[in-house]
C-alpha cells in the first residue's frame, strides 16, 4: 500500500476573514487589549441659508459614541495524526499552517456571533448577540421583509455608509437579490453579506430560539486582527496518545473581531 499526501486543508473561499478589514494586524500592542471610539457619523445641521439667524436650523445630530473595550482571545488549533506515518518537522509545521488557515475564520465568526468566550471568561467584548436592537417587532418575518427592515435601520444609523449583514448559511438561500463579486456577496444596495460557516443563526441573548427561524444581524464594518501563528515548542505542542497511536500537535493565535456595538440590529426570519 502506497503512503501518499492527504488532501490538504484549505482556507474557505467565502468567510468572515475574507469579508472583514484585515489590514490592522500591524497595529502596535493590540494583543494586550483594545480600546477605541467608533468612527460613527455625528450627524449634521441643515440651514436654509448661510444668512439665517442662529436657531434657524434643523438638527440631525447623533449621540457621542461610547469608548469600546475589547480583550483579544486565543484560538488553538489541534492536529491529530497517525504516528505510524513518521514525523518530518517541516511537513508537520506546513500542515499546521494549512489547518489554521482553514479553521480560523470559523472560530472567529462563531465567537463574533455567540460570544461564547466573552461570556465564559467575563470579557467586555461586543458580539452580535449582545445588545442588538430588534427591528420589526420581534416576530419572525419573511426573509425579504427582514432584510429590508435591517437595511433601512442600519442605513439610517450609518447615514448611508456600507453596512455588513451577518447571515447563517441556513438562511442565505432565502435571500434572492444577492450579487456575487469575486468571493464576496452583496445586496442590490451594495451592503456586504457575510455567511460564514461559523454563524449558527441563533437568537440574541434573552430571545428564545424557534424551529425554522434564523436571526440575521446588521452592523457597520468589522475589523479582524490576528497574530502570526505560534507554533508551540515540541515539549508543549505534542501529546502522544499511545493507545490510539496518534500524535496531537497544537498551535495558536491571538485574535480580535471588532465593530461599533452602537450600530447593531437584528431580525428573525422564517425559513419555511
Amino acid at each position: 500500500m502506497a503512503i501518499v499526501p492527504s488532501p490538504p486543508a484549505t482556507a474557505p473561499p467565502h468567510s468572515l476573514v475574507r469579508a472583514a478589514d484585515t489590514s490592522r494586524d500591524g497595529d502596535p500592542d493590540w494583543e494586550k487589549g483594545l480600546q477605541y471610539v467608533p468612527e460613527a457619523p455625528g450627524g449634521y445641521v441643515a440651514s436654509g441659508s448661510v444668512f439665517c439667524a442662529p436657531g434657524d436650523e434643523v438638527e440631525h445630530l447623533r449621540p457621542i459614541s461610547d469608548t469600546v473595550d475589547y480583550q483579544p482571545w486565543e484560538v488553538q488549533f489541534h492536529d491529530p495524526c497517525e504516528t505510524t506515518f513518521g514525523y518530518v518537522p517541516d511537513d508537520v509545521t506546513a500542515r499546521m499552517r494549512r489547518i489554521a488557515d482553514a479553521t480560523e475564520s470559523y472560530a472567529i465568526a462563531r465567537e463574533l456571533w455567540t460570544g461564547e468566550v466573552a461570556r465564559e471568561f467575563g470579557l467586555p467584548n461586543a458580539y452580535l448577540g449582545k445588545g442588538a436592537t430588534v427591528v420589526g417587532g420581534g416576530a419572525p418575518l419573511s426573509p425579504k421583509r427582514g432584510i429590508g427592515l435591517l437595511e433601512a435601520a442600519v442605513g439610517d444609523a450609518l447615514m448611508g455608509q456600507q453596512a455588513t449583514l451577518h447571515v447563517s448559511r441556513a438562511a442565505r438561500p432565502y435571500f434572492y437579490e444577492l450579487v456575487k463579486v469575486g468571493q464576496l456577496l452583496y445586496t442590490n444596495l451594495d451592503n456586504l453579506i457575510v455567511a460564514d460557516a461559523g454563524y449558527d443563526g441563533s437568537p440574541p441573548d434573552g430571545e428564545a430560539a424557534a424551529a425554522d427561524v434564523s436571526w440575521i444581524y446588521a452592523t457597520g464594518p468589522v475589523v479582524v486582527r490576528r497574530t502570526p501563528l505560534l507554533m508551540f515548542s515540541t515539549e508543549n505542542a505534542e501529546v502522544i496518545d499511545t493507545e490510539m497511536n496518534r500524535r496531537i500537535r497544537t498551535a495558536s493565535k491571538l485574535v480580535a473581531a471588532t465593530f461599533d456595538p452602537a450600530v447593531l440590529f437584528a431580525v428573525p426570519v422564517t425559513l419555511s
